[in-house]
């Protein structure tokens, strides 16, 4: 019998796996892994009272290790958190200082994760095409558009700058953007975090009636059942009691 060997993964998800695996192993109690006994591991684990999402990667695990083919297991996405336009731009009109008013200009206007931002480089801003190029999740590199907003946002960060850095936003963090942002909601009653702005650009695209292919490409996401996992629950009606009649 051939040995089983394993398809390359990242190394977070690797060590993810192998814990579960290696638990797995030990409730075996010196018994051949099989199918079977794979399921009824599975199911006890489930009757311990572990959530739906970690029953998933439990399966993905043993699948993973050892190549059962095991019943698929639904992730149960969370409805993603989201502001109204109108708390977006109370947010900009009493931010602090310019550092906030422009990291959370540019987080709406390109519905970018903070970790896309933070890592622009001043050569990565196209300023007649209206385009930054980011590092997204996985490490490619893409094109992104960013409105007249966003635009603006930049040049006056950048003219006011004084730092030869080639980061846009120099050294800052996701600590301290992210504490920053959190604090400012906090005094404006919104509660607010980077990646909500993120989700509340995607939800305004939807309910102006942007194609999904589209919001997919916007949001960077590679696959597009990946927004209809996280957005394609939401239906107009809940969609329109959190974008008010506001102009962005």
């Amino acid at each position: 019998m051939e040995t089983f060997v394993p398809k390359p993964i990242s190394p977070a998800s690797a060590k993810l796996y192998e814990m579960w695996t290696n638990l797995y192993l030990r409730q075996l109690n010196g018994r051949e892994p099989s199918k079977d006994n794979a399921v009824e591991f599975i199911e006890s684990l489930r009757k311990d009272g572990h959530k739906q999402n970690t029953i998933a990667v439990i399966r993905n695990s043993l699948h993973w290790g050892f190549g059962f083919d095991l019943p698929s297991i639904k992730v149960e996405v969370p409805e993603p958190k989201y502001i109204s336009v109108e708390e977006v731009n109370r947010l900009i009109d009493n931010s602090p200082t310019l550092l906030e008013k422009t990291i959370i200009t540019l987080l709406f206007s390109t519905g970018c994760r903070i970790s896309e931002v933070l890592n622009l480089q001043k050569g990565d801003i196209e300023w007649k095409q209206g385009v930054i190029t980011v590092v997204r999740k996985g490490g490619y590199r893409q094109r992104v558009a960013v409105d007249e907003k966003g635009m603006q946002a930049l040049r006056e960060w950048l003219g006011r700058r004084q730092s030869r850095n080639k980061r846009v936003f120099m050294d800052y963090g996701y600590q301290d953007i992210a504490l920053r942002i959190k604090k400012l909601g906090e005094s404006l009653g919104i509660k607010v975090t980077p990646h909500v702005l993120r989700h509340s650009r995607v939800v305004q695209l939807m309910q102006a009636g942007v194609p999904l292919e589209r919001v997919s490409n916007i949001a960077g996401h590679r696959n597009i059942n990946t927004t209809l996992q996280m957005y394609g629950r939401l239906r107009a009606e809940e969609l329109g009691k959190y974008l008010e009649q506001a102009k962005w």
